[in-house]
């Protein structure tokens, strides 16, 4: 996992385990679509490795973007994007859910 997803991301991010299966990527892009770029190749490269046969868990994501103009806050910003990758996971087994039925 950690290989795909420091492969998945460019120069300006930087990877890293944080603990289990929790990984930080942390970079200076502020532009929501590059980031969604960003996450999108990770999720096509291992949608590509689990062509191949590979058995991958599945990931879940959130992110949360500081702009300045204000104290940095670590805790708030990731708890943004914990919220976040918490209602990324309810949207997923939803549709899970709907497509099993």
């Amino acid at each position: 996992m950690a290989d795909i997803i420091r492969k998945s991301f460019n120069k300006h991010y930087t990877c890293y385990r944080f603990g289990g299966d929790e990984f930080f990527i942390i970079g200076n892009e502020t532009d929501k679509e590059k980031i969604e770029y960003q996450l999108r190749t990770m999720t096509n490269n291992l949608a590509k490795m689990r062509e191949k046969g590979i058995q991958l868990p599945t990931v879940s994501y959130g992110y949360s973007i500081f702009k300045g103009g204000e104290k940095l806050d670590f805790h708030k910003t990731l708890k943004e994007a914990d919220d976040q990758m918490y209602h990324f996971k309810r949207i997923h087994k939803a549709y899970a859910a709907r497509k099993a039925t």
